[in-house]
Order: structure tokens, then C-alpha cells, then sequence
């Protein structure tokens, strides 16, 4: 039994002790790094094609045209390593309606019989290592018979989004090819809101 009230009694000695030890609170640490645009590292870059703005692909019989760069250098450098960068496009608006690129049919669908078909596609070229370049390609796809290949007649509006893999990863049922569902993300609306004040 002693021994019992003798444990008890230390037992009851170091908890008193240890509520006991508090004082003055210490002074703050050092501030930490910026945390970016509020919750969220998406970035958002809006652009514009004009008629005049794509350059013909190799020689005469070249089957599409390059955009002029679009330098989006600014929203690499704030991205995470692990960033991906989706790329939306409108023939009508700023505001969209978007629908996401690669994407083909804009102007032709498959027309023509006897196995001729024309098709056109707009894509992108794009690499994090060639310091935020975008390229907006439009392709004709041709088969059986080579026909001239003629530039967009309209201007073009385009959206790039840099998505951090954190945020993909806690949205992993959003459709990223739908423009709509990945403004409606919290962290996208946050990311705008940050951007307008």
C-alpha cells in the first residue's frame, strides 16, 4: 500500500510541477515568406489573336499557322514547380464562352465526299523550360486533297490557366477541359479576387 501512495504522491508531484513551469510569453519569431495571391497560386492570363497575329508554318505547302509568341513569363514565375497550365479559347468574348484546346472543328468540320475531308484544329505548344512561351497553333487536317490553307478570319480570345497540382488534387472529379467548373473553384475565385484589389 505505501508503495501505491508513494507513486501516487510522485505521480501527483510531477504534474504539479509541470502546470506549474509557465511564464512570459517569448518574443515572435522572424516573418515568414509571402504567401502569394491569398489561398491560391493560380494564375490567370488573358489574351487576344488578331487576323494579323499568325505566321504561315514551313513553305507553300504548309497545312496550318503559329501564333506570335504569347509571353506568359509572369505567371510561370509565380507558379508552382508542379503547376499545369490549361488553355481556353472564344470566338466571341474575353468572357467566353470557353472551351478547352486542343480543339478542332472551329471553322470546318468534316466536309467534302469521296474521302476528301477538311478539318481544322486550334491547339498550343508550351514548355515551362522555355521561360513561359505560348504558341496557338491552327491546323488544317487534310486528306486525300491539298487544299489552300487560309488563316482565322476572326480575332480569337484566349485564356491560360496555371493550375497547381495541390489544388487538382483537392478538386480530383473537376472536368479541367470545362472552363466553367474551374472558375467556379474556390481557389479561383479567390486567385481573381486577389488579382482585382
Amino acid at each position: 500500500m505505501k508503495k501505491i501512495l508513494s507513486l501516487f504522491s510522485l505521480g501527483a508531484c510531477i504534474a504539479i510541477f509541470l502546470n506549474s513551469c509557465t511564464g512570459p510569453a517569448g518574443s515572435d519569431g522572424p516573418q515568414g515568406p509571402p504567401a502569394g495571391n491569398g489561398v491560391t497560386n493560380m494564375s490567370f492570363y488573358s489574351f487576344t489573336l488578331d487576323t494579323i497575329s499568325w505566321v504561315l508554318q514551313g513553305g507553300a505547302d504548309s497545312t496550318g499557322f503559329n501564333s506570335v509568341s504569347i509571353s506568359i513569363a509572369t505567371l510561370v514565375k509565380q507558379a508552382q514547380p508542379d503547376a499545369q497550365l490549361v488553355v481556353y479559347y472564344s470566338l466571341s468574348s474575353l468572357h467566353g464562352p470557353w472551351n478547352a484546346l486542343p480543339y478542332s472543328g472551329i471553322f470546318y468540320g468534316n466536309v467534302g465526299g469521296n474521302n476528301d475531308t477538311i478539318i481544322d484544329q486550334l491547339g498550343y505548344q508550351f514548355s515551362f523550360q522555355n521561360p513561359g512561351d505560348l504558341i496557338i497553333n491552327y491546323n488544317y487536317l487534310v486528306t486525300r486533297y491539298h487544299f489552300k490553307v487560309h488563316k482565322p478570319k476572326v480575332p480569337i480570345y484566349g485564356l491560360a490557366i496555371l493550375i497547381p497540382q495541390v489544388v487538382m488534387k483537392r478538386h480530383p472529379n473537376t472536368n479541367w477541359k470545362n472552363c466553367n467548373a474551374v472558375l467556379q473553384m474556390p481557389e479561383a475565385k479567390a486567385a481573381f479576387s486577389a488579382e482585382n484589389h
